[in-house]
């Protein structure tokens, strides 16, 4: 008897009612009944009150009562509905098809957020792929939530989850509301090209401002398919081509002059790299040393420091070194003399 009643101040369904609280072996099972002569159907959601059959009784796997294991065991049925034809009803524990209760699915989500989706399955006795098959639905009926919200200020990247060239995902995120709200396979133009026909010409021209780095497949359809967004770049990728272009410069002056300059240049690579805070007294000597000796390599260092200093950047005439992400441009948040250096 007390296992009944604290049951069911544990478990309460709209409709149902705790028949039975037994102990099978190391788990409890609680079996339930309809109170109700209708039900619901699964497939539109009606209250349908012509029953089919029933079907024979199935368990849920629920949270945990006292550290056990804990079933709910019920016999669902099935409804006749004019528009769906004959379906199961719909439980108020559990989704359809799902064998675990809605408080068990959200026990998991909790867990999973705070440890590895290993730890989880030792914890609750699950198989990975239980694990991951919640996680993916909720974070795409998470990311649909969000799809249908207004968007204004987006931002675009890609992650990768394996070796391979094809193991990429698009994500797309809401700055506004920090969430998800669309994610793809690849990282290719035809990938964010889906985002944009999903959202709509409408809502795309109501865009304005799109976060992402110098990827070009993706500046291409941003400008295809939101025209009147500014386009922001990420201050990580920017930094990485204004290095890659004071070394090239300090490669090419290495082989254009001889002598005391190309002494002076030789081993400079690190010197040249390194934040000027970050030296120390000694090395900031030899590096004002070696900047006042060459002209070119004063401008692509004092180009790059310029440009370093400021954050997420609006792109406009910074040339930065070929690379394999087709970027050409950076930022244009230089000084004066560094929007109009040469040194690419």
């Amino acid at each position: 008897m007390l296992v009944s009643i604290l049951t069911e101040q544990l478990f309460s369904a709209k409709g149902w009612r705790i028949a039975a609280t037994t102990r099978q072996g190391e788990r409890v099972v609680v079996n339930l009944e309809p109170t109700r002569a209708n039900a619901i159907c699964s497939g539109c959601g009606e209250v349908k009150t012509r029953i089919h059959d029933v079907k024979a009784a199935r368990a849920w796997r629920h949270t945990d009562c006292w550290n056990v294991p804990t079933l709910v065991r019920a016999s669902a049925r099935r409804v006749r509905c004019r528009h769906c034809g004959v379906r199961i009803e719909q439980v108020p524990w559990a989704r359809t098809k799902s064998r675990f209760t809605h408080a068990f699915e959200a026990e998991v989500l909790r867990r999973a957020r705070d440890c590895s989706i290993s730890g989880v399955c030792r914890q609750l006795g699950l198989h990975w792929t239980s694990v991951m098959r919640l996680i993916e639905r909720w974070v795409e009926e998470s990311a649909a939530r969000q799809f249908r919200k207004p968007l204004r200020v987006i931002g675009v990247d890609e992650v990768s989850y394996g070796r391979g060239k094809r193991k990429y995902l698009t994500i797309v995120w809401d700055h506004t509301r920090a969430r998800v709200v669309w994610i793809g396979q690849g990282r290719e133009r035809d990938t964010l090209d889906a985002f944009f026909a999903k959202l709509g010409p409408r809502r795309s021209r109501r865009i304005r401002v799109v976060t992402m780095d110098m990827w070009q497949g993706y500046i291409g359809s941003v400008k295809a398919h939101a025209p009147l967004a500014e386009l922001v770049f990420d201050r990580f990728h920017i930094e990485r081509y204004l290095t890659q272009a004071v070394e090239e410069v300090r490669r090419q002056e290495f082989f254009r002059r001889r002598g005391v300059y190309r002494d002076a240049v030789r081993g400079k690579k690190w010197l040249l790299l390194t934040k000027f805070r970050r030296l120390r007294r000694r090395k900031r000597r030899e590096l004002m040393a070696l900047l006042a000796m060459n002209r070119r390599l004063f401008k692509a260092y004092l180009f790059r420091s310029n440009s370093s200093t400021h954050g997420p950047t609006r792109p406009s005439r910074v040339c930065a070194p070929s690379s394999s992400d087709g970027a050409d441009c950076s930022t244009g948040h230089g000084s004066h003399r560094s929007s109009r250096s040469t040194i690419c």
